[in-house]
């Protein structure tokens, strides 16, 4: 059965997950689909897993596999901010 816009907005407001970040932060939540090409996938000894980091390697990674940054990249300097949408 589909959810209407009402009930959806109800549900939005009363179960979604609220970000609240101090106005000097430094760092901002960044989307997935930005963060996973900047990534690797290790395992806990240090050795690469794989360079594309998906779907598919995440859901078979074990819990001690980690993401580490591949290169500090231009993008990812801090910046002004003032008119990000």
């Amino acid at each position: 059965m589909p959810i209407d816009i009402k009930t959806l907005t109800s549900l939005a407001n009363n179960y979604a997950p609220q970000i609240h970040l101090n106005k000097h932060e430094l760092y901002y939540p960044a989307p997935i689909d930005w963060y996973l090409p900047k990534v690797d996938l290790l395992a806990q000894d240090g050795s690469l897993i794989t360079s594309v980091v998906d779907e598919n390697a995440l859901s078979t990674a074990n819990s001690s596999d980690h993401l580490k940054m591949k290169v500090r990249s231009i993008d990812s300097e801090q910046g002004d901010l003032t008119n990000a949408p």
